[in-house]
């Protein structure tokens, strides 16, 4: 039978003490709500050795196992009745301090099986010494919460046998109800006293999209030691942009622009109780671009940049 993306059953577990190897009989816990992957199978590079007097290829070793990002888009959920993405793979994940251990490196094993019951699996793909590299959020008007985890990867493996077991692993079950954080659970604030011109918390009620993006400059490490596997993953410049669409109201991010201020940004979800807060530390806006039509809103989309960036309760 031919497999679709129906057959991808996703499970993540930690690596605890060695990068791109999981401890056998671990719990692997299902990654929840995922639209699409990308970034799967396995590559090899080869070289192509040539020399003078041969038309042919002269040798093909192999050089550096530099696999492809592992990609998911996901919909974001409460925790109460899912796994928290939020909570595991943002939350204080990000760090700009220029210190390995301020910067939070776990490394995870990603299973995509295509059975919900793994002993029933016909193929298993395991990813090792995935590392989260970027994240991408994107609230907009009328639809739930989106989020795109980029995880650099070690290596792949993709078998027919089940991996990492001696006495037995344990896999969650999915489930049955999934509570999505949508929208409307969303408030932007400029926060006081950071820069702004407002003189107190100002919501952002005229916003009907916010897009944010956290990049901590990944980099694979490679060396002299007879394996083409990288080492590890170093962590190069750290930014963090987005960009918010509102409607043109009384012109008061243009002021922003033009007297050159930035501030705070605080991203509230609240789905009656806390889902969690972003704080952005020192935006600033990049023009205020906008065109008008008759019968039309005028809207404004407006990129912005910030220092650091905050994921909280």
């Amino acid at each position: 039978m031919t497999l679709d993306g129906h057959d991808g059953y996703i499970w993540y577990t930690l690596e605890d003490t060695n990068y791109g190897t999981p401890d056998n009989d671990q719990t692997w816990l299902r990654l929840p709500e995922v639209e699409n992957v990308s970034g799967r199978g396995s590559m090899q590079e080869v070289k192509d050795i040539r020399r003078h007097g041969l038309r042919k290829r002269a040798g093909s070793p192999s050089g550096k196992r530099e696999e492809d990002d592992l990609v998911f888009d996901v919909i974001l959920t409460d925790d109460s009745q899912t796994n928290n993405v939020y909570d595991t793979f943002l939350k204080s994940i990000f760090d700009s301090a220029f210190d390995s251990i301020a910067v939070n490196t776990k490394s995870y094993t990603f299973l995509i099986c295509d059975d919900p019951t793994p002993v029933n699996n016909d193929q298993f793909e395991y990813y090792y010494g995935c590392i989260l590299n970027e994240v991408e959020l994107v609230i907009a008007e009328g639809e739930p919460i989106k989020a795109t985890l980029t995880f650099m990867r070690r290596n792949s493996l993709i078998t027919i046998t089940e991996q990492h077991v001696s006495g037995g692993n344990v896999y969650t079950a999915y489930p049955t109800i999934g509570a999505y954080l949508l929208w409307t659970q969303v408030t932007v604030t400029k926060k006081t006293g950071t820069g702004w011109t407002n003189g107190s918390d100002k919501e952002l009620d005229f916003l009907s999209e916010i897009s944010l993006s956290v990049n901590q400059g990944g980099e694979k490490k490679f060396r002299l030691d007879q394996s083409d596997l990288c080492k590890g993953i170093h962590f190069g410049g750290f930014e963090v942009t987005g960009s918010m669409t509102l409607d043109h109201d009384d012109g008061e991010e243009a002021e922003e622009v033009e007297l050159q201020t930035w501030g705070d940004l605080e991203i509230a979800i609240n789905d009656g109780a806390p889902a969690g807060t972003i704080t952005l530390t020192n935006v600033s806006y990049e023009g205020y671009p906008f065109d008008s039509s008759v019968n039309s809103l005028i809207t404004v989309d407006i990129d912005l940049v910030a220092d650091e960036v905050a994921f909280g309760e």
